[in-house]
């Protein structure tokens, strides 16, 4: 989803801040985007909030592929075995 520019922009925040930051700020979107969710289902949250809630979730699952050495293709494959099983139920 990202083009080589954001991703070398992601990979310099990674160095410049460290794993561990990263991580805490990966888990911080993660619950933002959570209460945003929330906030759609009691009819309370704008759009664009969970828009740029959904944003920050993609950028930090880039933190998250680096720091963990995974790459594209392991997360094509595990969504592909997901969305078939989603089919065959």
């Amino acid at each position: 989803m990202l083009n080589e520019l954001q991703k070398s922009v992601i990979e310099n925040a990674l160095e410049k801040w460290g794993s561990m930051s990263e991580l805490v700020v990966t888990i911080e979107e993660l619950s933002e985007l959570q209460k945003e969710v929330t906030k759609q289902i009691r009819n309370e949250g704008k759009m664009e909030n969970l828009v740029e809630e959904m944003a920050d979730v993609y950028i930090v699952m880039e933190y998250l592929k680096l720091i963990f050495a995974i790459n594209d293709e392991d997360i094509k494959t595990e969504i592909a075995f997901k969305i078939d099983r989603l089919m065959s139920r």
